[in-house]
């Protein structure tokens, strides 16, 4: 197969991520609200200084906005001074600075993220203009929406076969909106099998499903069905699943598969899925 092609979540799983419009302020003190999905946010300037401010009605206590810390690519010309998610009436409120005092105009992006800690559901982006050690404009940004498991079922749902291997991956809906993987290969020796479950979360910033409980059971292989042993303890394995697309032989349709890498014991292997034949 072609691999010069490949789309690393495809447009299935980015087709959530939505563009926002967010404002940009000419003065130090102008303040507007641009409405999101159950949220709404502000920024303020103050002598080079950008504050920003979400409001929020979701009572989700699992989440919380918080910046960003992670790689954005290019070199960074903006730093967090504080931030809070205790205001009275605010989800979240983090003010920034230049870090650069070069007569120079830079760019640069702060982004908020909601997250549990282990996976990221949504992020805002504001995109501004440093110069002379001040943060002088927002200029725009975005916003990715939550991609959730009945998002994605349509799509993922199924029994899956490893393509150089004979491991079989099934996809169901979960309880809680996530999505159910169980990964097996069959196969028994003294008359048991092993397979591993995890349960996957999307992350708009890895652009993949990630998951932290991943766990092996054993099971017991009697007239052709594997019954557990005994109540298996909720593991604590990595990793993530990422939906990939390339070109078959000819270049004319894209061939869906599904990417496994599982980092519990610093793996670096990726495993490849393609949706079973009926």
């Amino acid at each position: 197969m072609k691999k010069k092609s490949i789309l690393i979540g495809t447009a299935i799983l980015a087709a959530s991520l939505m563009a926002a419009p967010v404002f940009a302020s000419e003065t130090e003190t102008e303040t507007e609200f641009t409405q999101g999905p159950a949220i709404s946010f502000d920024t303020e300037f103050n002598d080079g200084v950008m504050t920003i401010r979400i409001k929020s009605d979701r009572e989700d206590p699992d989440f919380y906005w918080t910046s960003y810390q992670g790689d954005k690519g290019d070199a960074s010309f903006v730093e967090l001074v504080t931030e809070s998610d205790s205001e009275d009436g605010l989800a979240y409120a983090g003010s920034f600075r230049a870090i650069n005092d070069e007569d120079k105009e830079e760019e640069d992006t702060i982004r908020l993220v909601y997250t549990n800690g282990h996976y990221v559901k949504e992020y805002l982006d504001f995109n501004v203009t440093t110069k002379d050690g001040k943060i002088t404009e927002n200029v725009g940004g975005g916003q990715a929406f939550a991609t959730n498991g009945s998002d994605l079922a349509p799509y993922l749902e199924g029994v899956w076969e490893e393509q150089d291997g004979n491991r079989t991956l099934e996809i169901t809906l979960a309880d809680d909106d996530g999505l159910e993987f169980v990964i097996s290969d069959g196969s028994g020796r003294d008359g048991k099998t092993t397979f591993y479950t995890m349960t996957g979360y999307y992350d708009c910033i890895e652009d993949a499903l990630v998951y932290w409980n991943g766990t092996e059971h054993v099971a017991e292989i009697t007239d052709n069905a594997a019954e557990t042993e005994a109540e298996t303890e909720e593991g604590d394995g990595t990793g993530l699943f990422a939906l990939d697309a390339t070109f078959d032989d000819a270049g004319e349709e894209l061939v869906f598969s599904i990417l496994w890498k599982d980092d519990t014991f610093g793996n670096t292997d990726v495993n490849s899925f393609l949706r079973a034949k009926s």
